[in-house]
């Protein structure tokens, strides 16, 4: 069993909606889903807190069978819009990630 956790802020409130694996990469995974706060170490406006937005991270599996959290982006909308990261895939070279999700109000995206 392995577990990660996404921090952002208190009270608010992440969700893991979907996973996805580069084809023969078992030692690394992407995660998608939303927050509703900022997630540590990103920069989004003050605006976008309390409403849905997406994250994509990856974290890699160590010799100890722990996660380690490599990195993530957070993906807003721009205005009143909110979003939320459900599916993603991952291109066989690992070069690329795919999110796909929901977008409502009729968004702009942004990451972060």
């Amino acid at each position: 069993l392995h577990t990660l956790r996404m921090e952002s802020q208190r009270d608010r409130h992440e969700i893991v909606h979907g996973y996805c694996r580069q084809p023969g990469q078992e030692k690394v995974i992407f995660v998608v889903g939303s927050t509703t706060g900022q997630l540590q170490n990103t920069t989004v406006s003050d605006d976008v807190v309390g409403r849905k937005t997406a994250f994509l991270a990856r974290a890699s599996v160590n010799d100890s069978l722990t996660l380690t959290l490599d990195w993530y982006v957070q993906i807003t909308a721009a205005e009143e819009g909110e979003m939320v990261g459900l599916r993603c895939a991952v291109t066989n070279d690992g070069k690329h990630v795919y999110v796909g999700g929901d977008i409502y109000d009729g968004a702009v995206l942004h990451y972060h």
